[in-house]
């Protein structure tokens, strides 16, 4: 209850457990989730590529606004496009956490970048 708690998820992932949105508001739990939205299912994805990049069902070509989630559970919620705007967001999102209300960040990355952990696992 004294921690400051993020998740940090895919858009993929969180569409698979975002019933936990609701939980947060109803007992007031201060989380922030950080949503790396790619537009995708990134490590099925990056899998696809590693084996010559034919791409089956790893593309979302229709997925929920993040934003109007996060406010039709009357949580703080923002989307975020460039870079440079990360910290303003976060610092919002975690000063919006101060008062019991749980917190949406949907920061749009290209879908093409591979996580660090993925180019890690390849090497192996």
């Amino acid at each position: 209850p004294d921690k400051k708690v993020v998740c940090v998820t895919g858009d993929g992932a969180f569409q698979m457990y975002n019933q936990d949105v609701p939980t947060a508001v109803q007992y007031n739990a201060p989380v922030t989730w950080v949503i790396l939205n790619s537009f995708s299912l990134g490590w099925p994805k990056f899998g696809q590529k590693a084996l010559g990049g034919r791409y089956i069902a790893t593309d979302f070509e229709v997925q929920p606004d993040f934003v109007q989630m996060a406010h039709a559970y009357k949580c703080h919620g923002e989307r975020v496009e460039n870079p440079a705007e990360i910290r303003g967001a976060l610092e919002r999102a975690l000063k919006a956490n101060e008062s019991g209300k749980p917190a949406i960040l949907d920061i749009i990355i290209d879908p093409d970048d591979l996580a660090e952990g993925f180019i890690a696992y390849k090497k192996l």
